[in-house]
């Protein structure tokens, strides 16, 4: 028996440790930096866009404010709960409840957000056409945002049809698993994407003087950080993965086992509601 042979098994094992642990480790710090982004949107539209005014339906700083909760707070959070959360020993069923919960959320307010802003430009569809601008999708953020969307919604109704559906056999869920963590990593990093082309439509170029100006670059340098703290989740998730028996907690369930990793954005791994 040759010493690679001896020594691949606890060879094995650490690495799976160390993915756990990056996993939870980036988990984590996804957590916290969906967090800071909505909060310093929050901050930015209160402070220059509606310093006054609430930020209340059919106003212009409703749409950013729904949008970020939606896709820079919502849905990077349910897709590391399912890989984090089972791992720290939340029971399967609760992951998939928590996991389900905040894609349709997410959803949720991903079209409100959409109808907040088309009741604003439909109001002003007199001044804006007289400028010679379109009423409706003006900017590349709108065409963008709404692909993103649309993928994020697409991906949410398909996993809750068959990840949440008992009557689903595991041989579908098997087949169309490779097409769901496809389309789910579209519609994630799209709509990562199009909260940072929405910070840049909001402060144009800027100059990094004005507050407007710094505090949205400074949002859209955190979904930077956050899109890169995603990849080290699902990437980590995925070596750990392949290896159930050298770390306890993250075996798939039946129906399950050949389930590749994929950044689901209407859910994690295995779609809005695995």
């Amino acid at each position: 028996m040759s010493l690679t042979s001896l020594l691949r098994p606890e060879s094995d094992k650490s690495e799976a440790r160390l993915s756990l642990l990056a996993m939870c480790v980036g988990g984590v710090v996804v957590h916290l930096l969906a967090i800071l982004l909505f909060v310093g949107i929050w901050s930015a539209l209160k402070l220059d866009i509606s310093p006054t005014a609430p930020i209340a339906w059919a106003t212009f700083a409703l749409h950013p404010l729904l949008m970020t909760l939606a896709f820079g707070l919502l849905g990077p959070i349910a897709i590391t709960s399912w890989r984090l959360y089972s791992s720290l020993g939340m029971p399967r069923p609760w992951v998939k409840r928590c996991h389900t919960a905040l894609t349709t959320l997410a959803v949720l307010c991903g079209w409100l957000g959409v109808a907040d802003m088309w009741i604003v430009h439909s109001r002003g569809a007199a001044a804006q056409r007289a400028k010679g601008w379109a009423v409706h999708f003006q900017s590349l953020h709108s065409w963008v945002g709404f692909a993103a969307l649309l993928a994020f919604t697409f991906q949410w109704a398909g996993g809750l049809s068959l990840f949440v559906n008992p009557a689903a056999p595991a041989e579908l869920k098997r087949r169309l698993m490779p097409t769901h963590a496809l389309v789910g990593s579209v519609a994630l990093f799209g709509t990562l994407g199009s909260v940072a082309t929405g910070c840049l439509s909001l402060v144009y170029r800027g100059d990094n003087v004005q507050r407007k100006g710094v505090l949205f670059n400074t949002a859209g340098l955190i979904v930077f950080f956050l899109s890169a703290a995603l990849g080290v989740v699902l990437a980590a998730g995925s070596r750990a993965k392949r290896r159930p028996d050298a770390v306890q907690g993250i075996a798939p369930d039946e129906g399950e086992a050949r389930e590749p990793c994929g950044i689901v954005a209407g859910g994690g791994e295995g779609g809005a509601s695995q």
